[in-house]
């Protein structure tokens, strides 16, 4: 050991290593790349939701959901992507409930990519439509353009 006005300080290789080995691995998560965006998912109903599903993007998983929060007229689903999804989600991408495709005894998040039609939606960055079922999604999307229809003819 070497005495410095700090203290003694070891020699050995194996203290250096470890020493070296914690500070890379203490901002690790920031660093590496091994996390993408935080992202929000709106639901009227996150019924069955408890936190830890998994969430597909083209088949592909693309992140983790923390457990529903209520906040007002919504139920959030936090959800924290992987390095796949670093870029993040196409804007108007919506979620549906399904059925995990690795584990069928729990939920997962499935999201549909935008149409050309949503394209011009207004949509905000990193916040999510989410639905308990396909039919509900479909159901959104009718109500939206028979609302459009209606701007659109004047009709209120």
């Amino acid at each position: 050991m070497k005495s410095t006005k700090f203290g003694s300080v070891p020699r050995s290789p194996l203290w250096v290593l470890a020493l070296a080995s914690a500070l890379l691995l203490s901002g690790c998560e920031s660093s590496c790349g091994t996390s993408g965006p935080r992202v929000k998912v709106l639901f009227h109903d996150a019924a069955g939701l408890r936190g830890g599903e998994a969430v597909y993007f083209r088949g592909i998983r693309v992140g983790t959901t923390d457990a529903p929060q209520l906040d007002k007229d919504w139920a959030i689903v936090y959800v924290d992507l992987n390095k796949k999804a670093r870029q993040g989600l196409p804007l108007c991408t919506e979620f549906v409930l399904h059925a995990d495709p690795d584990q069928p005894q729990r939920l997962c998040l499935m999201g549909t990519a935008p149409d050309a039609a949503d394209a011009s939606a207004s949509c905000i960055e990193n916040v999510f439509p989410g639905h308990r079922s396909e039919g509900e999604r479909l159901k959104s999307k009718a109500v939206d353009a028979w609302r459009d229809i209606k701007d659109f003819l004047g009709m209120h």
